[in-house]
């Protein structure tokens, strides 16, 4: 066996002995079946990530931890490829063996020539927390602080073109985002309407002087799984090898001892292989996957770029570049296939929401006027334009509804003849139905003039604009992830809980047909109540924990949350400039709406038991997941078609969420982001107007 024996090696930590405390370090568990089927595995996978252009040359670098449940995971030793090494041509006996704490246990004995051994691997340092070594001349303190700080199970430093030209596009910028792509489901806790996140850090000549900025962005991004270095590459790591039994099919790589094997999401590992390094293997290929999905990500903004197009935002339309405007101090936005950016001194159009009956105008106009003339004048309006296409689809219109009427059996439904006998037989039959054409010729003809009241209104996010994010995620998330099982106990019976319960079924089925982490089948009822709920309540613990935006988690926690308002044990928390600034809009006549992922009876729970009373009396009406993702530019079409103005640039939106912005942005609303303690940082040049205060609009 060619590598020096762990006695013969001295610590890569100066000043440090040997750490023998653990049977992982001696001779016996160095030369096991394990760790050499470990060192094979990471050979090969070299020269796989060799042909992929991950690891070009000597650079990148790859490191496992010997899966071995009678070792705790801490503990388990660490095996990682050398540096100054063709990966191509790398050998087991050219692994470095590493303790938990990133001593060297075995090296790897000198080359015939030049009579050196393979040299540690620079990246090492950026693995483990600094702080906690002292190493001065080897790469793996990398390694180690992602296995300290993140617990990873493995970690791959690469070279790949793109992870270094996708850091170029923006010098500036200290993060890579992404959205609205198919292959970001492929990264550990993000669907397809997430926004990928991966933080940037600067290179430096060596990169064990990364360690800082690696740890640093590591505590920054808690739901990172890479980092990316300026001008360098990526490091990508992975927690759990049984993350491995999620993915839909993995292709184990053969041993030296044996044969490849295939797992699906539907095998269970034995207690023989739960302590071979296979386990190992399928957790570096889970990751070498996501690695994968990182460099098609990088691949795919970079292509985008070259077209111009913006691949940060959901419709992935013309890229917006902020110009400066240094005579003025105000910025105008352009984007690449023309401008529409402001003009300096041209005012700012203000957005505001507006219904119509009861709100901008009375409710008997449209009573006693509007419904009335239509009545009065659909013969003679039908009579006066029966030929012009317009009309022609009007009756085409209002023959497919009658028809559906018919069947329905809906009262007043009149049967409509057919063109064939005649044009005043057809008309007839029409007259009971009336439509907006006829309103407009009224308008035309002077015999209507519209009636409106002076009001305005804005539309209000709720998690981070008017309530703290840590009352969502510290408090309610809690609560609902805490009392669903007693919740679903109580109330199994009423229609209420089964049709959350159907809801769920629903979701459960489409998750596990897309392989989502956390989802667990939901057995008929058939098999007993308490069997149904132990399964909803580990699907909802799983959705509560990746925040996701779907009705059925949405639906099932505003229903546990009704029963914490009413018990006393919750109460609403909004930022303190929001009642004044609520009841100063409402005195002044602006209507107030709330827009949010949160199920509208979690909103009326919000806004309705807070320490200033209930403020629902300030507010309008309640929008959520059930017009569109608030991600998506569709839902704010729904909305501006919804609100029924002219112009979509006449409503006001207010939210923290960069994307949620965008897209409302994309529909043509105006848009102001709200900075509050606690939210998370805006892209660099965002090009919103921000307000800290309520008091501010």
């Amino acid at each position: 066996m060619a590598f020096a024996s762990a006695a013969s090696v001295g610590p890569l930590a100066a000043g440090n002995g040997l750490k023998m405390a653990n049977s992982t370090t001696t001779q016996a568990y160095l030369e096991s079946k394990p760790v050499q089927e470990a060192k094979a595995l990471l050979t090969e996978l070299c020269r796989q990530f060799y042909h992929l252009g991950w690891v070009g040359g000597t650079g990148g670098s790859i490191t496992l931890k010997v899966h071995d449940d009678s070792i705790p995971k801490p503990q388990q030793i660490i095996i990682m490829s050398p540096s100054g090494v063709q990966k191509e041509r790398m050998l087991s006996e050219d692994m470095y063996v590493l303790s938990s704490d990133g001593s060297t246990v075995s090296a790897p004995s000198p080359k015939p020539y030049p009579n050196k051994p393979p040299k540690c691997s620079d990246c090492g340092p950026l693995f483990m927390k600094d702080h906690q070594l002292k190493v001065y001349d080897i790469k793996s303190q990398s390694f180690v602080q992602a296995y300290q700080m993140r617990n990873a199970g493995a970690v791959i430093h690469s070279h790949g073109m793109e992870s270094c030209l996708v850091t170029m596009m923006n010098p500036t910028s200290n993060e890579f985002r992404i959205t609205h792509m198919e292959m970001i489901k492929g990264i550990q806790g993000h669907g397809y309407y997430d926004e990928l996140v991966v933080p940037i850090i600067e290179n430096s000549a060596h990169e064990r002087d990364l360690t800082d900025a690696l740890a640093a962005a590591i505590e920054a991004y808690p739901k990172t799984t890479a980092v990316l270095v300026r001008n360098h590459g990526i490091y990508v790591w992975g927690d759990s090898w049984i993350s491995a039994k999620t993915q839909t099919l993995l292709r184990m790589i053969a041993s030296p001892t044996g044969s490849g094997k295939s797992y699906t999401v539907d095998d269970s590992f034995s207690a023989e292989e739960r302590h071979t390094p296979r386990l190992a293997g399928v957790l570096l290929i889970v990751v070498s996957m996501q690695a994968e999905c990182y460099h098609y990500l990088f691949d795919a903004a970079i292509k985008l770029n070259q077209m111009g197009l913006d691949w940060s935002t959901p419709t992935h339309g013309p890229i917006k570049r902020i110009q400066a405007d240094f005579r003025s101090g105000e910025r105008a936005v352009s984007a690449k296939a023309g401008t529409s950016g402001l003009n300096p001194g041209e005012p700012k159009p203000r957005c505001i929401v507006l219904d119509i009956e009861g709100t901008t105008t009375p409710i008997s106009f449209v009573t006693d006027v509007l419904f009335p003339y239509a009545r009065d004048n659909v013969g003679r309006h039908l009579s006066s334009t029966y030929d012009s296409p317009e009309t022609q689809d009007d009756i085409k219109l209002l023959r497919g509804q009658v028809e559906e009427d018919l069947k329905a059996g809906v009262v007043g439904a009149v049967p409509i003849p057919s063109d064939d006998e005649g044009k005043e037989e057809v008309i007839a039959a029409l007259v009971a139905n009336v439509g907006g054409h006829i309103w407009r010729t009224g308008f035309q003809n002077n015999e209507l003039e519209g009636v409106v009241f002076e009001d305005r209104c804005i539309v209000l996010d709720i998690e981070g604009t008017t309530t703290p994010i840590s009352f969502v995620t510290d408090v309610l998330f809690p609560y609902a992830r805490d009392n669903v099982g007693r919740h679903l106990s109580s109330t199994y019976d009423s229609p209420e809980t089964q049709d959350d319960i159907k809801l769920l079924r629903g979701q459960v089925e489409e998750d596990l047909k897309a392989g989502v982490v956390g989802a667990v089948p939901i057995p008929s009822d058939d098999e007993g109540k308490e069997e149904v709920i132990a399964a909803l309540v580990a699907n909802v613990g799983g959705m509560i924990k990746a925040d996701r935006k779907i009705t059925a988690l949405k639906q099932l926690q505003g229903h546990i949350w009704r029963t914490g308002f009413q018990n006393n044990e919750l109460e609403g928390v909004v930022f303190e400039d929001v009642p004044e600034a609520l009841e100063r809009w409402h005195s002044s006549g602006i209507k107030v709406y709330i827009y949010s992922s949160g199920s509208r009876l979690a909103q009326r729970l919000i806004f309705g038991n807070t320490k200033y009373g209930d403020l629902r009396k300030y507010l309008c009406g309640f929008f959520d997941t059930a017009v569109g993702n608030k991600r998506e530019t569709q839902s704010y079409v729904e909305i501006f078609n919804s609100m029924g103005v002219d112009d979509p640039s006449e409503i006001l939106f207010v939210t923290d969420v960069y994307q949620e912005a965008t897209a409302a942005k994309e529909a043509g609303l105006e848009v102001l982001i709200s900075v509050r303690p606690g939210n998370g940082p805006l892209p660099e040049n965002h090009g919103f107007k921000t307000v800290n205060s309520f008091s501010e609009i």
